[in-house]
């Protein structure tokens, strides 16, 4: 692979996990579902899939 098809490649990549991760907080909103994430200094913690997904995507409406 050229680099730039490598680049191509993880361009796509990146947007799939991207595009996975909002189905997945949209599926969890709908259920109600928490969602688990960890702070920086490793301590897991739990919060509604509905404030993640407002934080994550409030701009891109």
């Amino acid at each position: 692979m050229s680099d730039k098809e490598v680049e191509a490649y993880f361009e796509k990549l990146k947007e799939g996990l991207a595009l996975a991760e909002k189905r997945m907080l949209e599926d969890k909103m709908l259920r109600g579902e928490d969602v688990l994430q960890a702070r920086s200094d490793g301590t897991v913690y739990s919060e509604p899939a509905s404030v993640v997904y407002e934080r994550l995507y409030a701009q891109s409406r």
